[in-house]
């Protein structure tokens, strides 16, 4: 079935609707040329969401607000020129014109207010804009001021204008330490192949920090090797934990113990063969218990996606995919599959069949976590329930609340190509917070297994989706405009901080490189807002180690032909 929504549309296209234009039948100032309507649209600028309205088909805004509501412009009117002029600066936040409840409400395409004629004209730096008078105040078309200030996306889903000025991330600072110590790993640096990614794999490589404050990275080569590392990054010792099974699937530094996730193929779909075994290790990596995960319908536990763990204190998470057993038809359909376990006695408190309430086909990656008596699951599909981004909402138990849609993606269900990728998930207080990379869909005409039609390469741009909890509406915003400059962006990482923010970060890619020495970070607020601006620095990502949070800082290592690169941004 074809999904025919499109996303990233040029503005231009979504508001190329147009009723008659008012005209200036009068020369008297203050006749009516038309109506002002009410509409669903809204416009943000630089994030800031500015009221908007139709006039003749076509969204407006007025003038005087990008310099009230503390917008980067300045607005000034010259009675003897009859001129209004904007220009870039510094704006201000004071009081701004917007409709009366009753107008904001009132149906789509209503009449709300007259458009008057008027002989003041307006420019942006130095360009005349069509303007027209409403309430007493100027207002102007949003693709017209758009098309002089940067750039914008239209999202047909939400119905929201983003207007964001283009311009390149800037250098921002990030400490580096290179060990050059022999060591059972594989280089891990993100190379372009890994921006173009159709599924997601179990990530390897994990960095923490001990109570005696020396870290230790987890990375699995042929085992789960622990190297210790004092306060400098120098290499103190090496372990090795022999995994009781073949295929590796997660590691979680819990609150009380560590977690490592590891499984096995089920060829004889045989319903008491463990598929997935989750051990429990004491922080000293002193085994305490396994918990077998056996009859859930896997014929091959993690395949084509992630493993995600979450913890509470009374309960464990596991979120994966699993291709299931063999059906009359030959085919092993891939799903999700999502256990719980009681922590108390180390059980499986959920059903493991065929279809579970959060179903996903194909899940090609997913997460999971914790919103106060809830467990939220965020997947990406090709297919089912949606082709693109949804969130879950469960309880504790396991049982379906509610499915939300944030992120649709054209083209034929099943068909592996999507041009875009979730990269991380978090909750705030009123939001959560995914974080993905995606081509401009705009330009897609067709969507396969192996390739989209349409795109010469895929430039991906990173946008942050904010979904409030109690409306399920999600605000889409961009953070990057790589596509049509040569660039492209990885599939990005979120870090979820200990102050409610978030960090975002990906790698930056020029065009055709295979490999980048710049990666780019932005920090955001609890409801995904960018704080301040985007910032990049030399180095690298990996392509198995999630950045976290330690001591204020953010911190992730990666491994090179060299040695092994330890990074650090510190938030402060």
């Amino acid at each position: 079935m074809k999904n025919t929504i499109k996303k990233f549309i040029c503005a231009s296209l979504a508001f190329s609707l147009f009723l008659a234009v008012p005209s200036a039948f009068s020369a008297n100032v203050g006749d009516k040329t038309g109506d002002v309507l009410s509409t669903d649209i809204v416009t943000y600028i630089e994030g800031v969401k500015v009221p908007s309205f139709n006039i003749a088909g076509r969204t407006a805004i007025v003038v005087e607000n990008l310099n009230a509501m503390g917008l980067p412009f300045e607005v000034w009117y010259v009675d003897t020129t009859r001129t209004l002029s904007i220009s870039e600066g510094k704006g201000g936040v004071r009081d701004y014109f917007h409709f009366a409840d009753n107008e904001s409400t009132a149906p789509i395409g209503t009449p709300i207010m007259d458009v008057l004629y008027t002989d003041i004209e307006t420019f942006y730096q130095g360009k005349k804009l069509e303007s027209f008078n409403i309430g007493g105040f100027t207002c102007v078309y949003v693709t017209d001021l758009a098309s002089l200030y940067g750039r914008y996306t239209f999202n047909e889903d939400t119905r929201a204008v983003d207007i964001f000025r283009q311009k390149d991330e800037a250098m921002g600072e990030a400490f580096s330490k290179e060990t050059s110590v022999k060591l059972p790993a594989n280089e891990s640096i993100i190379s372009r192949g890994d921006t173009m990614v159709r599924w997601g794999s179990p990530q390897k490589s994990y960095l923490l920090k001990n109570d005696d404050g020396t870290y230790s990275t987890i990375e699995f080569s042929g085992g789960l090797n622990i190297e210790q590392y004092d306060s400098d990054f120098r290499h103190i010792s090496s372990k090795k934990i022999k995994l009781d099974y073949p295929i590796f699937g997660g590691f979680l530094a819990g609150l009380e113990y560590n977690y490592v996730v590891c499984g096995q193929e089920n060829q004889k779909d045989s319903d008491t063969l463990t598929v997935i075994n989750i051990s429990v290790f004491d922080k000293s990596f002193k085994k305490v218990k396994d918990i077998p995960i056996k009859n859930c319908r896997a014929s091959v536990p993690f395949d084509a996606s992630n493993v995600s763990l979450a913890e509470n204190s009374n309960l464990l998470v596991l979120h994966t995919a699993r291709s299931q057993y063999k059906e009359q038809n030959g085919t092993n359909p891939q799903t999700q599959l999502t256990v719980i376990v009681d922590k108390s006695s180390w059980t499986v408190v959920n059903t493991l069949d065929k279809f579970q309430p959060n179903h996903t086909s194909h899940a090609l990656k997913g997460y999971a976590d914790f919103d106060k008596n809830k467990i939220v699951t965020l997947n990406y599909s090709d297919a089912n329930p949606v082709r693109g981004a949804f969130i879950h909402e469960m309880a504790l138990d396991g049982k379906l609340l509610s499915t939300t849609s944030i992120f649709k993606v054209p083209g034929p269900a099943s068909a592996n190509c999507t041009g875009a990728m979730i990269g991380g998930f978090g909750v705030s207080g009123r939001s959560y917070i995914t974080a993905l990379s995606t081509i401009d869909h705009s330009l897609a005409t067709d969507y396969s297994d192996t390739a989209i039609e349409g795109i010469s390469s895929e430039e991906r741009d990173i946008v942050i989706l904010t979904t409030d909890k109690d409306s399920k509406e999600t605000k889409n915003t961009p953070l990057t405009y790589y596509s049509g400059e040569g660039k492209t962006a990885s599939v990005p990482y979120l870090v979820n901080l200990e102050s409610g923010r978030f960090m975002v970060l990906w790698q930056r890619f020029d065009e055709k490189a295979n490999t980048s020495k710049i990666f780019c970070y932005a920090l955001l607020d609890k409801n995904g807002k960018l704080l301040g601006e985007a910032m990049a620095a030399e180095g690298y990502l990996s392509a198995h180690c999630q950045p976290v949070e330690i001591d204020g800082k953010v911190m992730w290592y990666t491994n090179t032909a060299s040695g092994r690169i330890f990074y650090e941004i510190d938030l402060k």
